[in-house]
């Protein structure tokens, strides 16, 4: 297993969200060549076609447990976001998951939120809070945004629009002010 910060630093990082218009652009090559792929909560190719959003998976960050859904063989992190009460009820199904797959999971302090919150002006979805903890607190060389839900068309392949707790005109004004 190896520690969080060593599979970001210096990597080129692709960031795979959960937007249907992934489905529609395809840029699974693109994301395949990034050195590591951190895909965000159901951003997993086990549920969609793996030419549109690429094969590989080297962090999972995801801010809830779904229990139909297993770590992905090649990932090598998983960053829990989830901070409320319930997310602490899930933690131990995510660390057994993690255990069985041998994978790292580690977890996003409140200290992070907070600083995340305040830079956004909202409560940030995983998405914006990932790209800044990357810009502020990690060390890629690069990093592309893919089918990030707060750009442009805010919707889930699930078909849900964005769940209350999101404000996409927020977080998308976030986004820019990041990249």
């Amino acid at each position: 297993m190896r520690p969080l910060d060593e599979i970001i630093d210096g990597a080129s990082v692709a960031l795979v969200g959960n937007s249907e218009l992934i489905l529609r652009e395809k840029p699974g090559k693109l994301i395949d060549r990034a050195d590591c792929v951190i895909r965000i909560n159901r951003g997993i190719p086990q549920v969609t076609d793996p030419k549109a959003v690429g094969e590989r998976t080297d962090v999972w960050a995801t801010a809830k447990f779904w229990s139909d859904l297993q770590v992905p063989s090649d990932c090598s992190a998983v960053l829990w976001m989830k901070l409320t009460p319930f997310g602490e009820k899930q933690l131990p199904f995510m660390q057994d998951r993690c255990a069985r797959a041998k994978c790292a999971i580690y977890r996003w302090p409140q200290e992070r939120e907070d600083q995340c919150r305040e830079f956004v002006g909202a409560d940030p979805g995983t998405g914006i809070r990932l790209l800044w903890w990357l810009k502020h607190h990690a060390t890629p060389r690069s990093v592309s945004c893919y089918g990030m839900d707060c750009w442009e068309v805010p919707s889930h392949w699930s078909g849900k629009r964005n769940t209350i707790n999101h404000d996409p005109d927020r977080e998308r004004a976030a986004m820019l002010r990041l990249l």
